[in-house]
């Protein structure tokens, strides 16, 4: 997700914002726990779009909303921050 996120940065996600409106970064979990933070946006027809900034080794998902709904959406990714290092 770099340059948006980058490697080791820590986030803070809003859990109560799970509508989407708009083409902004969520976290979704999977149902083996794995967090995954990608842009989403919802198409016309119900689909909605999941995309990273590196479309080399994260192509676009397209999803139906059926298959959409089974997604643990956690928020919306709200605040980035990181440690400097020494």
């Amino acid at each position: 997700m770099e340059p948006d996120l980058p490697k080791g940065a820590q986030v803070l996600i809003n859990r109560n914002d799970t509508r989407i409106e708009h083409a902004d970064i969520y976290a979704i979990k999977e149902p083996n726990g794995r967090v995954w933070l990608r842009w989403i946006r919802k198409n016309l027809g119900n689909t909605y779009t999941l995309y990273a900034n590196d479309q080399t080794h994260n192509p676009e998902q397209t999803l139906s909303e059926d298959v959409f709904k089974e997604l643990d959406l956690l928020g919306r990714y709200v605040w980035i921050g990181s440690w400097r290092e020494k």
